[in-house]
């Protein structure tokens, strides 16, 4: 779960798409602050969504 997020970290802004609108505008803070959650495997609140799709782990899809 750890190394799931960690990868998604470190490949999240090269997602940038009109498929993901939020990416773009996704400060560096807010998401790592998703990643340390996401490596609890705690859900993320609505309002901490980075990507656009409502996501319960927007950084590991298999979680």
């Amino acid at each position: 779960m750890i190394l799931g997020s960690i990868i998604g970290a470190v490949c999240f802004y090269f997602g940038v798409s009109t498929v993901f609108p939020l990416i773009h505008f996704t400060p560096v803070w807010k998401m790592l602050a998703v990643m340390l959650v996401g490596c609890t495997l705690i859900p993320i609140l609505p309002s901490m969504d980075i990507r656009g799709w409502q996501e319960m782990h927007p950084l590991n899809g298999p979680a």
